[in-house]
This record gives structure tokens, sequence and C-alpha cells, in this order.
């Protein structure tokens, strides 16, 4: 189920700078209200991070939309912080009773003000991210990110929580042939699916890399 379980009681627990502050999670037993975790990001800088939260099981995802990273994708290096506004979104999993950031999300083309973690959501295998301002004129699924000249267009990312290996791109749990065959259907179609380097433009470079993701298995 997407959204936050019944039992779970989301509010910061520092009402002054909301720019930086913790997210507070706390749970309801028949003795009343207890703090269970004080969650922070892994970098502490200026984000509003806990403006959107998503609980499902042991899975939570929070947002924080004003991050000003410049990385990219899954576990990107959050620096420099060149990008005002393009957001981020933090995942933690709870294991043995505590709860640990397990991936840091960012757009896969990061761009300034587009408001990445401006809503999450969570539920079974996979985790949505809403950029509420980019400015993409893509449309449907899987479309050219790379033109950015509708403003406040808005755009929604979904990542899978357990993504298996990196070039099993049909997700079928074997890096066989048929992987191979769908990056060249993608590379020849010119999908962006196919820049697996994120530099809007489809090229040698990433045909390299899926040569490279192929050659490494799991």
């Amino acid at each position: 189920m997407l959204g936050v379980q019944r039992q779970l009681c989301v509010k910061p627990t520092n009402l002054g700078n909301l720019n930086v502050s913790p997210l507070g999670l706390q749970q309801h037993s028949q003795d009343g209200w207890a703090q269970q975790i004080n969650a922070k990001p892994s970098h502490n800088a200026p984000s509003r991070f806990g403006f959107s939260v998503s609980i499902d099981g042991d899975v939570m995802v929070v947002g924080a939309y004003t991050e000003n990273s410049s990385a990219t994708g899954v576990n990107g290096q959050p620096g420099p912080m060149n990008a005002s506004g393009s957001g981020a979104a933090y995942v933690f999993v709870k294991e043995e009773g505590e709860w640990d950031q397990t991936a840091y999300l960012k757009a896969s083309r990061t761009r300034s003000n587009m408001r990445f973690g401006f809503s999450v959501a969570v539920g079974g295998d996979f985790v949505v991210v809403g950029a509420r301002d980019e400015h993409g004129t893509a449309s449907g699924l899987n479309g050219n990110p790379c033109a950015q000249n509708a403003t406040s267009a808005g755009a929604a990312y979904a990542f899978l929580l357990d993504p298996g290996c990196p070039a099993d791109i049909n997700y079928d749990g074997v890096i066989d042939a048929d992987d191979f065959m769908q990056f060249l259907q993608w590379y020849a179609a010119g999908d962006f699916r196919a820049d697996l380097t994120n530099d809007c433009v489809i090229d040698a470079d990433d045909f390299f890399e899926f040569l490279a993701r192929f050659a490494s298995g799991c």
C-alpha cells in the first residue's frame, strides 16, 4: 500500500529552521507514542528534508525538494551544490529494529529548480518520486528528457528497490543475449533508455558502457 501506515506518526523533531530539520518517526503502542528514529540525510545541507514522506512496511522514502546537489541517478556524489532547488529523495530501510539510509535518489538528469522530491511514494518493489517543476517537453514513458523548454511541466521518476544486475535491462534475473538485443534495439532507434552515460547523446560511449556492464555480470 502506498503512503504512510496508520500506526506511524511522522513529524519534525525541531521546529526551528525547517530547511535542515531532522525527521522524527514515532510509533504508537499501548503505552502511547514513542520516538523510533531521528532521521537525517547522509549530507547535511538546507533541503527541506521531510517535506514529503512515504512508508511501506520496513521501507521509508523522504523527499527533500530544495536540495541543491548536481548529482544524478542513484547514490551519486552529493556535490557540488550548484543545482539550486533540484531536489532529492532518500530511502531508509529498517533491519533488526534500526533504520538506515540505503539510497540517495536524484533525477537521471538533474536541473535547477525541478523540485525532485516534492512528492514521494513507496509500494511493493517501487519508489516513485515527483518533480513538480521539471521542464521537459517529453510525453508518456521514457521520452527524450533533454529538451527542457516546457516550464514546470512536471515529471515522475520510478525506481526499483532491488534493481538486480545493471546489465539485466529486461529484469528477468539473467544477463544474456536478450539484454544485449534489447540494448541494440534502443540504441538503433535512438531511444534515450540507451543513453547510459546521461549526456543527452546516444553514441559509442553508451555502447561501451553497456558492454562494461554486460561483462561485469552481477
